[in-house]
């Protein structure tokens, strides 16, 4: 989704610019949570909760409420029929995915994840919405197409530039320790579709620091390994191994434990 403008001439518009940001945001990440809603629309929380009420009460997002943490609860929301309807009518030529049902696929372990994404992709920019709308391009997993199938798909995308380059960067949230094996797999995967110019940067963040340490000392690992092709799994040329030296990768590969997952439940 690209961010717009927010100077509007009465509370009307400034309405309908709000409902098509989070129509947007929806359409990327499927579900929201009223922090990150106040992130998305650049105000307080108690505002966002009211903007939320007041759309569930008219019927175009329905909630779940899920544990997010030891001792609290909290409400996710997503896109209903009518609420895709519209966005339909507002933004004709932006809607172009299919409305899905998102009641069918509430699984609590997913949404937690998802949300956590979705923190992170504003802990990574660390700009306010007001100051990002314009300058970046941020998507969701849906944005990865069917060229990914069988390999990793990063959880979000984030584009922007910076002078005249165009950047291109990825971000991975890491909630659960993981195997050796399957670490040095996904990091090989990206450093794949780094070499076939997909992307440029891939940001990871973690639930802890035993997740994130298993991913960095593998990192720093004299020599990766290449694995072969089994099932899915590309191939890797030990020269397109060698043709990236630690330092070029300590530029495009970053590892932060995040601050909200240390309050959180993450399974």
């Amino acid at each position: 989704m690209k961010f717009i403008g927010s100077k509007f001439s009465s509370t009307k518009e400034r309405n309908v610019e709000k409902r098509i940001l989070l129509y947007r945001w929806l359409n990327e990440f499927r579900y929201v949570e009223a922090n990150v809603v106040a992130n998305l629309l650049d105000v307080g929380l108690r505002q966002a909760q009211i903007f939320l009420k007041n759309l569930y009460t008219e019927g175009f997002i329905d909630s779940k409420k899920i544990a997010i943490s030891l001792t609290k609860t909290s409400y996710i929301y997503f896109l209903t029929h009518k609420g895709y309807k519209q966005w339909v009518e507002i933004e004709p030529t932006k809607s172009e995915q299919k409305f899905r049902n998102q009641k069918r696929a509430l699984n609590s372990s997913l949404l937690r994840h998802n949300i956590m994404v979705q923190d992170s992709v504003f802990n990574l920019m660390g700009l306010r919405s007001h100051i990002l709308r314009e300058q970046f391009q941020i998507h969701g997993e849906s944005f990865f197409d069917d060229s990914y199938k069988g390999g990793r798909r990063p959880d979000a995308h984030i584009s922007y530039k910076k002078g005249e380059q165009q950047i291109n960067l990825v971000l991975e949230y890491e909630g659960v320790v993981k195997s050796s094996t399957r670490v040095q797999w996904i990091l090989l995967q990206h450093l794949k579709q780094m070499l076939e110019g997909r992307y440029d940067i891939v940001y990871f963040y973690f639930s802890n620091e035993s997740a994130r340490n298993i991913y960095e000392r593998h990192f720093k690992a004299k020599n990766w390994p290449v694995i072969n092709k089994v099932n899915y799994h590309y191939v890797l040329s030990k020269s397109h191994v060698k043709a990236w030296s630690y330092g070029d990768l300590s530029e495009r590969f970053y590892f932060k434990v995040s601050e909200f997952a240390k309050t959180t439940v993450i399974h």
